[in-house]
């Protein structure tokens, strides 16, 4: 389970990164990355905040015997964030659908991308 989630989170970094480098365009580009890593990293802090916080709020309603008798062990917590996660992960897909769908309809029609521009910087 960690290894799937830590490898979709890697494939979604280097996705975006790509798309924003290849949709930054003349002198905005810079300011487009680095945009795009303060969303990164403030996304990040605050998934992980809120992700502590309920699994810390169900591990201790867990523990207080809050919960019904299956519920009640150490585990509570994780299991009630990794609900959350995978219903969130859901409907994030069935939104992307219809954006997947009206991309594919536009065909050919967009310009090719240029390249990045890598070979221009100094080594």
């Amino acid at each position: 389970g960690a290894f799937a989630i830590g490898l979709g989170l890697g494939l979604f970094s280097v996705g975006t990164l790509t798309e924003t480098m290849v949709r930054a365009r003349g002198e905005g580009a810079g300011l487009a990355l680095g945009a795009w890593g303060a969303v990164q990293a403030s996304c990040a802090g605050v998934a992980i905040a809120i992700g502590g916080g309920l699994r810390d709020a169900l591990s201790q309603t867990a523990s207080a015997g809050g919960l019904s008798g299956a519920l009640n062990t150490p585990a509570a917590g994780y299991s009630g964030v990794y609900i959350i996660e995978i219903v969130l992960l859901l409907a994030a897909l069935v939104a992307l659908g219809p954006l997947v769908a009206r991309r594919r309809d536009l065909g050919d029609t967009q310009p090719l991308a240029r390249p990045f521009g890598l070979r221009e910087f100094p080594t």
